[in-house]
């Protein structure tokens, strides 16, 4: 018996085995078809056609690539005092982005050429590609392609953490369908293969879902130990989202919305049921922990943040506040100088961030059947059966499942990005584009089990 056992185990693991490594080999075609391989594509398929095109230069990229000297600067200079952290390249962004980007070239063996990088103009978004070409603005190509080839391996990470969340949540088939609607997005596979920062921070977003699946189990588990361990985790990556860029810091509002819901869960469940002294002084204990898990975790996010950033050193909580108010007049001026991509009211936001995310045309796969938009009724239905399902089993258990974690990244990535969206710039749309092939891939799922469930009832009443 016990033989048999192990060897479905091992069965069941050969399976996920090969399922990852066959899934990452799919994922991988349109996230490499970028830079140092790139050459080697197009002369093992023989064609240059517009996929396997290098993807276009960004503007943003010459900044980025610029700013790697923070990462020699913290990590192998250890130069915290150094004047260059009061410029405005230091402060203008936090440093997360900056230190991946220079990881990525002295991993490559490029970290000598960081301060080769210090000698490319600043690019002129008043002017053309070619007219940047010939003021110096682009930066070599040696060093450009290593960068996006990290962001594109990024961009492959998280794809699989896509699949891992829907193969947890829901089942493998959901899962696989959704790891390669992503990796076959637009807009992931652009960002993905441009020194920029946009992936790292969807990254980031994508672990903190993880971690708090993490969490919640440790939680039911009575695990108080790995409850801290994960919050300690959450506290760490919400330093690294909102380090890469300060909106990251959207994990942790899903996080202590979380929290809010699991000791609201508890309340209810100490009001309306009956039960044994000991069980409401463990429903207490409970809500201890989560009170201080997420306590932890805001302090721990707060002093990492704060930890790799020398700038904010002498004066953290003024400087952040000034990094803020930076960010809001960076993003003023910007919508100054882009009248016509600029969005104001919350009825513009939400317009542009259905039409971008969930209509054809703009980012999505599927398109649509006799006019009508294949993801977005796919993006509502699975929505529909998800909240149903979790409404149904809180009703049946009094308690919330870990689908109610998917539930609130969905809500609160939505709400956040319509209420934050300063102008209709794609990159902005990214966060979404996971939750909603999460939800499409859910819905694709439910209508081939539901359709072969079917059709196979059809065939027993038949006879074949």
């Amino acid at each position: 018996m016990g033989e048999n056992c192990n060897h479905h185990k091992l069965l069941k693991i050969l399976k996920e085995i090969v399922v990852v490594i066959v899934l990452s080999s799919i994922i991988l075609i349109p996230f490499l078809t970028n830079g140092i391989v790139l050459k080697y594509l197009q002369k093992l398929t023989g064609t240059s056609c517009a996929f396997l095109d290098p993807q276009l230069f960004h503007g943003d990229e010459n900044q980025w690539l610029r700013s790697a000297k923070y990462f020699k600067l913290f990590y192998i200079d250890k130069a915290i005092n150094s004047k260059e952290w009061e410029q405005y390249d230091s402060y203008d962004q936090p440093p997360v982005g900056k230190y991946i980007i220079g990881l990525a070239l002295v991993i490559t063996g490029q970290g000598d050429k960081i301060k080769e990088l210090q000698g490319i103009s600043k690019w002129n978004f008043d002017h053309d590609y070619n007219w940047n070409v010939a003021h110096g603005a682009v930066p070599p190509p040696q060093l450009l392609n290593f960068v996006r080839l990290t962001m594109a391996l990024i961009g492959v990470l998280t794809c699989l953490l896509i699949y891992y969340i829907g193969r947890k949540t829901f089942s493998m088939k959901t899962g696989i369908i959704a790891s390669l609607l992503l990796a076959y997005n637009p807009l992931m596979v652009a960002y993905s293969r441009r020194a920029m920062t946009d992936c790292p921070l969807l990254l980031f977003l994508t672990i903190n879902v993880v971690l708090i699946m993490f969490f919640y189990q440790a939680f039911l588990r009575q695990k108080s130990f790995n409850v801290f361990v994960f919050a300690i985790l959450i506290g760490i990556n919400t330093a690294l989202a909102a380090g890469t860029k300060l909106n990251g810091g959207l994990t942790m509002i899903i996080f202590i919305i979380f929290c809010i819901l699991m000791v609201i869960t508890i309340a209810i469940q100490y009001k309306i049921s009956e039960r044994s002294h000991a069980d409401k002084i463990k429903m207490h204990r409970g809500i201890k922990i989560i009170t201080s898990s997420f306590l932890l975790s805001i302090f721990i996010a707060g002093v990492v943040f704060v930890g790799m950033n020398p700038y904010l050193y002498r004066q953290p909580l003024k400087r952040t506040i000034k990094l803020i108010e930076h960010r809001m007049s960076v993003v003023h001026n910007q919508q100054k100088y882009n009248p016509k991509a600029t969005l104001t009211s919350l009825n513009e936001k939400f317009s542009s961030v259905i039409k971008r995310t969930l209509l054809p045309g703009n980012y999505v796969i599927l398109g649509s059947i006799f006019k009508i938009p294949i993801d977005f009724g796919l993006f509502i239905l699975g929505l529909f059966i998800l909240l149903y399902l979790e409404i149904k089993h809180y009703i049946k258990n009094c308690m919330i499942s870990s689908k109610s974690v998917v539930i609130l990244w969905f809500i609160i990535t939505f709400l956040g990005i319509i209420i934050w969206i300063p102008l209709d710039w794609d990159r902005y749309y990214l966060p979404i584009i996971p939750c909603i092939v999460m939800m499409v891939g859910y819905s694709i799922d439910k209508i081939i089990v539901n359709g072969w469930s079917l059709l196979t009832k059809k065939k027993i009443v038949s006879g074949y």
